[in-house]
């Protein structure tokens, strides 16, 4: 289905399950930052790129092949030093 770029309500539907999923685990992760020692956090900062692409593919209707996922985030460099400023990850 993914090579021929379907993009039909059940391979939505699949994608939607799984950025749940992946959501959730990036929300438990972010819940426990206390118990992480303050010198491991910067480790944490793949998160930032992984949240902006699912908020990405949500608003593309998690639709795999939309034209926005496609491009990229000019934002995201400054995103992370904001976050690293910050130590939100």
């Amino acid at each position: 289905m993914l090579i021929r770029q379907d993009t039909s309500k059940p391979t939505r539907d699949a994608v939607f399950e799984i950025a749940s999923a992946a959501k959730i685990h990036l929300d438990k992760a972010r819940s426990i930052k206390d118990k992480i020692p303050p010198h491991v956090l910067p480790l944490c900062l793949p998160s930032i790129p992984v949240q902006c692409y699912l908020e990405r593919l949500r608003r593309a209707d998690f639709n795999l092949f939309h034209p926005q996922l496609k491009l990229q985030d000019g934002f995201l460099p400054s995103k992370l030093w904001w976050n690293r400023l910050r130590k939100t990850y």
